[in-house]
């Protein structure tokens, strides 16, 4: 969403093009109250490392797409001076709340749109409403980007 808000002249030049890979565009009137009261409670603090890069695998998406000790999971968790916690600061769901669908239809780039076939945040059929050229991608989750990155590169061709 950062990209369209770019790519809509407000702040500088035009990028060349906006890519997007399975950005929610629908949020329902519980799950926008739900995000803006995850931002204003505090960070939950964790007793060990490992617990912390659990909770950081299942809020990223990473969960069960690799493993535990895995380098990716590494700069989402901080230590605290009462355990650990993960490095996203929770005011970043203050951000939820803005049509999506208005902040993409905004761009001035050639904009494509694409998810996971799988992806449960975003359909084909919700991307199609923007982009009548939008893509899923078959067979893979949310985070294709880790789960087959080739086929994620292919979208910038």
């Amino acid at each position: 969403v950062v990209g369209a808000l770019l790519c809509g002249g407000l702040f500088g030049p035009v990028p060349a093009r906006l890519v997007t890979l399975g950005v929610k565009i629908d949020w329902s009137t519980e799950e926008i109250a739900g995000a803006q009261a995850s931002a204003l409670r505090p960070a939950k603090v964790f007793a060990t490392r490992a617990e912390a890069l659990e909770r950081h695998a299942k809020v990223s998406g990473l969960f069960g797409l690799v493993t535990p000790d895995a380098p990716e999971l590494d700069g989402g968790v901080c230590a605290t001076g009462d355990g650990f916690a993960l490095a996203m600061n929770p005011r970043v769901f203050t951000a939820v709340g803005p049509s999506v669908e208005q902040i993409l239809r905004a761009s001035l780039a050639p904009t494509r749109l694409s998810a996971g076939s799988d992806d449960p945040m975003v359909s084909l059929e919700t991307m199609l409403r923007i982009d009548p050229g939008a893509r899923a991608l078959p067979g893979l989750p949310h985070n294709a980007h880790v789960t087959d990155p080739a086929a994620v590169v292919a979208l910038l061709d």
